[in-house]
């Protein structure tokens, strides 16, 4: 049994490490103008096909897709990206934590560019 608890607790740890690699590789220069962040409460995580990763919050809906249309596709994410955010935020959501979230508001949507969990 402790065993079985050493494994995951390596395996949250590599979980983590690779999803910050993610996040701070895809992240492109964005205007300061248009991005925010916040520390947000999670309530609903969705992930599907056609519409990607939206996640539901105490302050609003964020979201992260692979094929944005003009003018956001400098937004679009890569298929792994969205699964790692989709993974944090599931994490966050029934662990109880809080997530930070940068984003900037592209075609009526809060398009995700970082996210990490709070302790």
């Amino acid at each position: 049994m402790n065993k079985l608890t050493k494994n995951k607790r390596r395996r949250f740890g590599v979980i983590v490490g690779l999803c910050a690699a993610l996040a701070l590789g895809a992240v492109a220069t964005r205007a300061k103008a248009s991005s925010s962040s916040g520390n947000v409460t999670v309530s609903q995580v969705t992930l599907g096909y056609n519409f990607g990763l939206i996640i539901f919050t105490s302050n609003g809906a964020y979201a992260a897709k692979t094929d944005l249309a003009s003018p956001c596709t400098s937004y679009n994410r890569s298929t792994d990206l969205v699964k790692t955010w989709y993974s944090l935020a599931q994490t966050a959501m029934l662990s109880g934590k809080r997530l930070s979230i940068s984003y900037t508001a592209c075609g009526g949507g809060n398009q995700i560019e970082i996210m990490s969990i709070l302790n």
